[in-house]
């Protein structure tokens, strides 16, 4: 099967994105205080006690899931459970899961600009892949590829 640019570069996004998971996960899972990563100042301005609860948030939304949608992407594979999300959508689950995941880091993103601000060059990168996320999943042969009837 023919897979579009756009396909292959919303891929290759969410690797990065999926590894930039992993690695925040480490560091604050590592250290919750924030120090190893240079965080420990911010700690008073969060609704948490340590940095354990975004370390979880971190690896489950922003390591795992998008390495799962990176699978469903490439090998596009039919599950009786997505059914209706994709008869809803009329598109393959995992560009649906695409789109809501480029909508959660823009939310993660709000959120974190509402709490510690927004002067990282971590989080104008994950700015950056996550307007990618949203263009490449909207882009019009990303849409025809995972369109369903």
């Amino acid at each position: 099967m023919h897979r579009p640019a756009s396909v292959w570069y919303l891929a290759v996004i969410l690797i990065v994105l999926a590894l930039g998971g992993l690695a925040g996960a480490y560091g604050f899972l590592s250290d919750p205080s924030g120090v190893g990563m240079g965080m420990a100042g911010q700690l008073d301005r969060l609704p948490v006690p340590d940095f354990t609860l975004p370390g979880v948030f971190l690896f489950v939304a922003m390591f795992l899931f998008p390495l799962f949608l990176v699978y469903g992407l490439l090998a596009r594979p039919e599950w009786r459970t997505a059914a209706k999300l994709e008869a809803w959508a009329k598109a393959h689950w995992a560009w649906v899961g695409s789109l809501l995941l480029g909508t959660g880091l823009a939310l993660w993103l709000i959120i974190q600009a509402f709490y510690i601000g927004f002067s990282w060059p971590i989080q104008w990168f994950t700015a950056f892949l996550d307007a990618s996320i949203l263009v490449s999943s909207l882009a019009a042969p990303t849409r025809k590829h995972f369109r369903k009837p």
